[in-house]
């Protein structure tokens, strides 16, 4: 175990623990490692680089507790100089989503939580964990956002196509002066963020 590491296993009191890495091409904002005891519960521990996205992680997860399928924490270990803030939280039954789990039951009750979370009403739009900032004109976070993956795109797409993308959104921002209102959303509801077991939604 590297030494890092080490640092969360003597502040989890899980000494006696054995850690092992999740491997896949769907952890994007977090190192995630599986904990198993010997004669403890399993839990699954994200590592985040970013304090951001630690406070937002933090924050749905205790939003949503009881309402939406999501883990529970356990216990944080929060960010400061030389360690990344770290949730320990519950380890679902069941795995990612797959193609061949989907049925039209899943589906329904997929798609049925992904509308339970935008239900949430909030005092504005941007980021909930700083809501200093919030604003009540969408075109301010939206613009951002926009912005934001546009930029990130820029590598892997034609630079025409991202050219046509810009003068589309320049041309129709005028219709975010009618959307409905500021709400939670996901924006990474992908088969990345959905466990399921036997057949059954286990968590978001």
């Amino acid at each position: 175990m590297n030494k890092l590491l080490a640092v969360y296993q003597k502040r989890l009191d899980l000494q006696k623990a054995e850690f092992s890495r999740i491997e896949h091409d769907d952890a994007i904002v977090a190192d995630v490692y599986k904990i198993v005891q010997a004669d403890g519960p399993q839990f699954i521990l994200k590592i985040f680089a970013s304090p951001d996205s630690y406070l937002r992680e933090v924050y749905f997860l205790e939003h949503f507790a009881g309402a939406v399928s999501v883990p529970r924490i356990v216990q944080v270990v929060e960010p400061e100089p030389g360690v990344d803030g770290a949730i320990l939280m519950e380890c679902l039954p069941g795995a990612l989503v797959r193609t061949t789990d989907w049925t039209a039951e899943l589906a329904y009750d997929v798609g049925a939580t992904l509308a339970r979370i935008h239900l949430n009403r909030t005092a504005g739009f941007g980021d909930l964990t700083k809501p200093e900032e919030l604003t009540s004109d969408p075109s301010v976070y939206f613009g951002q956002k926009f912005e934001e993956e546009l930029a990130e795109c820029r590598e892997h797409l034609p630079s025409e196509l991202i050219k046509q993308i810009s003068g589309y959104y320049r041309t129709q921002r005028h219709l975010l002066a009618h959307v409905d209102g500021p709400c939670m959303i996901h924006r990474d509801f992908r088969p990345g963020n959905i466990i399921v077991n036997e057949g059954k939604l286990q968590g978001i």
